[in-house]
């Protein structure tokens, strides 16, 4: 993900987390289940706020909601002198 304007910006990478949100969480109320929604998004309002989803329970699967044990998630921040570029981006790892 990046934030940036013509002059600079940051491009925030995390290759253990890769799910995240915009605004507010919003996955979580989704009704019908999370494939045929009737509360899917459209549009989502600019924001300041980033939410990292680190673990995700949300899936129906056959394994439990929660897991003891240690668990290391790594975030990369990078900025960057200069408008966004998508080749440069998908580079910070």
């Amino acid at each position: 993900m990046d934030v940036s304007n013509a002059s600079y910006g940051i491009t925030w990478s995390s290759p253990d987390a890769p799910l995240f949100e915009i605004g507010r969480i919003t996955t979580g109320g989704l009704l019908g289940g999370l494939r045929l929604s009737p509360l899917w998004l459209k549009y989502t309002p600019q924001s300041s706020k980033i939410y990292s989803w680190v673990m995700n329970n949300l899936w129906h699967t056959n394994f439990p909601a929660d897991q003891g044990g240690l668990a290391t998630f790594h975030y990369v921040f990078a900025a960057h002198a200069s408008s966004y570029d998508s080749f440069k981006a998908n580079q910070t790892v």
